[in-house]
Parts: C-alpha cells; structure tokens; sequence
C-alpha cells in the first residue's frame, strides 16, 4: 500500500479543520462582538434617556463581561432567579452604564443581559445609588 505524503496531509487538514469546526460550535463563540453588545446597550431607550440627562457618563470599569456556555449554566444552576434571564445552553454580553448628576449625591447604574447569539436583549435593569 503505497500512500502518498500529499494525500496524508490533505486528509489531515481536513480532520484538523472538522474537529476545529465542532469546537467552536460546542464552546458557543459569541456571534455578536464585545463593541455590538455596547452598542446595542447605548442604543436603548433607557441609556438614551440617561445619557441626555446626566452630567457624567461612562461604562463601569470591568463592566462588559462575556459569559460563555458553561458559566452562563453553572450560574443558572447555582441562582434559580437567573433560570429567568440567562439563556440555557446559551451565552451573554453583560453591559453596565453609571450615571452621574452635580446636583444629586448618587447616581444610576443601568445594567444590560444581552444573548450573545442573537443581540436581543434578555434583562434591563437600573439602580440607584444614595
């Protein structure tokens, strides 16, 4: 049996290029980036309206987080309360926005769970600080 060098590393190419295909398919890699799931964010309702009336704005520091696949379940396993926002077998963006007034002391953190797969948004919420 005579097998050419050229055929074998066609062939393991080809297994290289399946197994890497299955990989990222099981891994869940987002399918939006870490800037559309800001954008998607600073385009709400809720951020807008902020954004108008606030003195100051930024993301929080460290505020962007990717959950993948495997955290997005552990953490749907460890606070039921998440079974409600947080896709099974899926994974999100989180976005937080602070906001700050001169007048008043405090401010408002408005937060973001964006499905990573698709950019719809799964949770809003806001809270203010005293």
């Amino acid at each position: 049996m005579n097998v050419s060098l050229e055929k074998t590393i066609i062939v393991l190419v080809v297994i290289s290029f399946i197994f890497a295909s299955a990989n990222s398919f099981i891994l869940h890699v987002p399918f939006i980036t870490r800037e559309e799931a800001i954008e998607i964010s600073r385009r709400t309702e809720l951020v807008q309206s902020y954004m108008e009336d606030a003195d100051y704005y930024w993301l929080v520091e460290g505020a962007v987080r990717y959950l993948n696949q495997t955290t997005v379940n552990r953490a749907r396993e460890e606070a039921p309360w998440l079974r409600d926002i947080y896709p099974k077998d899926g994974s999100v963006w989180i976005v937080e926005w602070s906001f700050r007034w001169e007048r008043f002391p405090g401010g408002v953190i408005v937060g973001h769970v964006i499905d990573a797969e698709t950019g719809q948004i799964l949770d809003e919420g806001a809270l203010h600080l005293r």
